[in-house]
């Protein structure tokens, strides 16, 4: 009897728990498919979860065990796409369920309150203006509104958090880490993610017969993110950007990875919700997304 997709999604659980029986430090011990078919993925720069979760497929072999092959390249020719919730619909599959923004200090503050951050200039990296959507949404559902934001380069802005000058910065993880180690009296006075709870931050687009089997891999990139120490998963990618034992230790304090690849209806109407009372519309969950490859995809995953 073939079970409804509503049994396997509650399923999704035991089948990921059970991916341990295939999968240790060293990779996986079913061999992969001798025939090993490319997908081209597009990963948008802001996504460094994503770009994480990605590598560590490939590392240990979850990609070439679901029989392809993973080759990155431009957005226009990819069959795959990973990017930021909100920018293209429908989504298919969900990697991270946490805002990955925090306001930083360059010292501890036990008065603060977010509702005094509309009256001083709270600065952020104008690379990354999605930043700005996730703060003014937060300080909406704290009934604040118009708040002081200053856009400046992330050059300019460890440059000024160095000399001292900057009262409060809005950063993602990239600056986040930086704005920490340049300052040992630097603290982390809010992460958006508390106030918006677990809504879909990274997701996949996409569509075609390999997107099953890539959601299956990220699935057990996923598993393996959360059960693993950050040390043992440094082991198995090299980092090019953050250090991975920070992030990785960072998006595992704050619950930022999906458990899987399946965009669930309470996360997707939760996000739907935020950006509602930030004027930003989603799409309902019926027209915004398609669950069917990643329904397949924990068929797929061992």
């Amino acid at each position: 009897m073939k079970l409804s997709y509503g049994i396997r999604a509650v399923a999704a659980g035991g089948l990921l728990a059970g991916a341990a029986i295939g999968v240790s430090a060293c990779g996986v011990h079913r061999p992969p498919s001798p025939r090993m078919e490319a997908v081209v993925i597009h990963i948008a720069p802001s996504q460094s979860l994503a770009a994480l979760c990605v590598r560590l497929g490939q590392n240990l072999g979850f990609f070439a065990q679901e029989g392809i092959r993973v080759v990155e390249g431009s957005s226009h020719r990819a069959d795959i796409r990973i990017l930021p919730a909100g920018s293209r619909w429908p989504i298919r599959g969900v990697i991270s369920l946490g805002a990955e923004a925090a306001i930083v200090a360059p010292r501890r503050d036990p008065g603060f309150r977010l509702a005094g951050l509309n009256q001083v200039p709270v600065v952020y990296p104008g690379e990354y203006p999605t930043l700005t959507g996730i703060f003014e949404g937060v300080m909406a559902l704290h009934d604040i509104s118009h708040p002081w934001l200053v856009p400046l380069a992330e050059s300019r802005i460890l440059t000024l958090w160095k000399e001292g000058l900057l009262p409060y910065v809005l950063a993602n993880s990239s600056l986040w880490y930086r704005l920490l180690r340049l300052r040992r009296s630097a603290r982390v006075l809010a992460v958006l993610a508390a106030s918006t709870g677990p809504i879909p931050t990274s997701v996949v687009n996409g569509r075609g017969p390999k997107l099953p089997p890539f959601l299956a891999a990220l699935n057990l990139s996923l598993w393996y993110l959360r059960t693993h120490s950050p040390a043992t998963i440094a082991k198995s990618v090299s980092s090019t950007g953050l250090p991975v034992t920070w992030e990785v230790a960072t998006a595992q304090r704050y619950h930022w990875l999906a458990p899987a690849s399946l965009p669930t209806r309470s996360t997707y109407e939760r996000g739907r919700a935020f950006w509602m009372n930030a004027g930003i519309a989603w799409p309902a969950y019926r027209d915004g997304v398609r669950r069917h490859p990643s329904l397949i995809a924990l068929t797929l995953t061992p």
